[in-house]
């Protein structure tokens, strides 16, 4: 009999026969007769009175771990797998068993000693040795990760999985050539092996060969049409070209076939903020598709507070970008300024590859808990005994997130700010941070959420040091205007290159610089110079520029644009202070939403609301007049860093008080609460 095709990653192994039997014999060959039918309730019944009659009985309690595990109760799983082994030290199907329900409670250590000691007992046990690789790699341990694979295949050489997690392992050591090898031989033991089609397509998609990963993921979504993974990583790579009406299309079908799968929801949201609907309609998604991110959250009891406004708070942030991303720049100043008498700060970072950013975060936060591999019960039941009263999710609906971690209420109160443009849909996230201009009034009814409005602006930009010095405009020196665009090719939708050919087409002898790594990619960068020749722009007016190394070499490019070009409807952030660092004006559209609002949000901080536009007229006649005058080019380069630099927005000790305020207040809010909740109950 087989029991564990409750872990994705793990191998079947068999029940042995010499565990310990007495007169529940005749019970438990009634279990095995339900187990073989799928009926595992009945089956968890009948356990649970043969262990309470026969509380020795190794087998017994083996069999009910099993089960359990069967039914995702995977803590209950832990205990009984612990009365099992604690019964019969010696047996290793029973610490197999017991590290399978460990490793689903994210506890990782404990089931990687579970597996050595599995190993240890049964020698070459295949089914340990490949999830033993697989608990190391998630824990970055890749070296070790590796060797286990490599006794795993010897062990099992048919075990297709086996050589996928091989080849993601060999990847994540920087040895490419035998990673596809593995994938490629994975696909030779098992042609149907739809997770190395899958992940050949993650593989190519990290080396910007956009063509490769589609053709990979189409592959593996003819081989498993229902495969949410393959799915949603096709949309997200569709939405990366710039394909977002494709991508959202895609992304709904992962919805559709796999209407429980959390990551293909949120990327569903995530893709749509790129799109132009109606508020309402995306409102309505963020709610419908939250409803399916943890549908078990409701069953979790509310956390009981300490109703003392004043007393120290601890606060705690929760991101997978605390590394080298775009996000690090507007924590890092949160982090390095809050005022330590009053708050204690725990940073939960969901980490799979830290870098030296993440050491410079981890130096400036009080605690830090790693998540990356801890399920999302136990990344919950961590914040509760940590006793964090305030609970920030910097990530949203991007992908990797903690979301679920937020449904199950771990803290009393939560907040979501910075790394996502919308609402959650999450009735378990009270407050959302932004500001006036970023979401006026009208945005409250699409909102779970209470929108809290930060009376200087929603962003602290921490510029970056290794930046060059500004250059001079490069139209002083040519004569000629170049217009530039750094964002991110998911925010170039066809209708934004419209615009941009409508805008060289008024301005003579002008020229567009695109530059983003996808653009390195044939098949992306021939797509983007068909739209714009069908548009009327010449080959010759179009620069198309790829991921350049080093961010001081990536912001030195700016020395070749004179006026930087926002997108809409989802306008940059990072990207916008950036091109403002290095002396470029953004010219910038004004939406109906957070995600096209931005730019609105961060230029009037600057008293540079003369580079907003409401209209796509407006756009047009912004930028035009702004490059009919060289003069006034070149003084905004000489100008606007000190500019930036002596502004609110790089101000991160007024900002942060200014978010300690805020949170003050929300707790305020629920220490009231709770006393006119505790009056009424009395």
């Amino acid at each position: 009999m087989r029991l564990y095709p409750w872990t994705e990653e793990g191998s079947d192994a068999p029940v042995k026969e010499n565990m310990t039997t007495d007169n529940s014999e005749a019970g438990k060959s009634a279990v095995y007769t339900l187990l073989q039918q799928q009926r595992y309730s009945e089956a968890r019944s009948m356990l649970d009175e043969i262990c309470a009659a026969y509380p020795e009985d190794a087998q017994g309690w083996f069999l009910l771990a099993a089960v359990n595990g069967h039914l995702g109760a995977f803590e209950e799983s832990v205990r009984c797998g612990r009365r099992a082994v604690a019964l019969q030290p010696e047996n290793s199907d029973a610490r197999f068993n017991l590290a399978q329900a460990l490793m689903q409670c994210g506890l990782m250590d404990a089931a990687i000693g579970e597996y050595e000691a599995s190993i240890k007992l049964f020698g070459d046990h295949p089914g340990a040795w490949k999830n033993l690789g697989y608990a190391l790699q998630c824990k970055g341990e890749f070296q070790r990760a590796l060797e286990c694979h490599q006794r795993a295949h010897r062990a099992a050489p048919q075990d297709a999985g086996v050589l996928v997690n091989m080849g993601i392992t060999l990847d994540a050591l920087k040895r490419p050539h035998e990673a596809v090898s593995a994938f490629q031989k994975a696909l030779t033991v098992d042609p149907n092996c739809a997770q190395a089609c899958q992940q050949l397509g993650q593989f190519w998609q990290t080396r910007r060969q956009c063509q490769a990963a589609q053709d990979a993921y189409e592959k593996a979504l003819r081989l498993q049409p229902t495969y949410p993974k393959a799915r949603t990583s096709l949309g997200l790579l569709l939405l990366a070209q710039g394909r977002q009406e494709e991508a959202v299309r895609t992304l709904l079908q992962a919805v559709e076939t796999s209407p429980s799968n959390a990551e293909a929801a949120s990327a569903l949201l995530f893709a749509l903020n790129y799109t132009e609907r109606e508020p309402a309609e995306v409102f309505q998604a963020h709610r419908t598709c939250a409803a399916v991110l943890t549908p078990t959250a409701g069953t979790h009891a509310a956390v009981a507070i300490h109703p003392n406004r004043n007393r120290r708070l601890r606060i705690g942030y929760v991101s997978a970008d605390f590394r080298h991303h775009s996000v690090a720049c507007f924590v890092e100043p949160l982090l390095r300024h809050h005022d330590r008498n009053r708050f204690h700060i725990t940073c939960y970072a969901d980490v799979e590859i830290p870098d030296e950013v993440t050491t410079r975060l981890q130096g400036l936060a009080d605690d830090w808990r790693p998540l990356w591999g801890v399920s999302d019960e136990k990344a919950a039941q961590t914040v509760r005994d940590d006793g964090i009263d305030i609970l920030i999710d910097l990530g949203g609906h991007t992908g990797p997130n903690r979301l679920a971690v937020f449904a199950r209420k771990p803290a009393p109160v939560q907040v979501t700010y910075l790394g996502y443009p919308n609402t959650t849909g999450l009735d378990a996230m009270d407050y959302r941070l932004t500001d006036a201009l970023a979401d006026p009034p009208q945005a409250d009814r699409f909102h779970t959420e209470k929108l809290v409005r930060l009376p200087h602006g929603f962003l602290c930009y921490q510029p970056p040091s290794d930046a060059p010095a500004p250059e001079r405009a490069p139209c002083t020196v040519n004569g000629q205007i170049t217009f530039g665009s750094f964002n991110n090719l998911a925010k170039v939708t066809p209708e934004m290159v419209e615009l941009w050919a409508k805008l060289l087409q008024d301005t003579p002898d002008s020229r567009l610089l695109l530059k983003y790594r996808l653009l390195s990619d044939p098949s992306t960068a021939e797509r983007f110079q068909r739209l714009f020749a069908e548009a009327g722009i010449t080959g010759d007016r179009l620069e198309l520029v790829d991921w350049v190394a080093g961010r001081g070499n990536h912001l030195a490019m700016y020395g070749k644009v004179d006026i930087a070009l926002d997108t809409f409807p989802y306008n940059g952030t990072t990207t916008t202070c950036e091109a403002l660092w290095m002396g470029v004006p953004v010219v910038t559209w004004m939406g109906a939403t957070h995600a096209g609002r931005v730019g609105a949000s961060l230029l009037t901080r600057l008293q540079l609301e003369g580079l907003v536009a409401t209209s796509a007229t407006e756009y047009i006649r912004i930028a035009s007049e702004l490059a009919r005058d060289f003069g006034n080019l070149e003084a905004l380069r000489q100008d606007l860093r000190s500019s930036v630099r002596d502004s609110g927005l790089c101000n991160g000790e007024h900002f942060t008080r200014d978010l300690e305020t805020a949170l003050r207040k929300m707790w305020k809010t629920c220490c009231d609460e709770q006393q006119i909740s505790g009056r009424r109950e009395s």
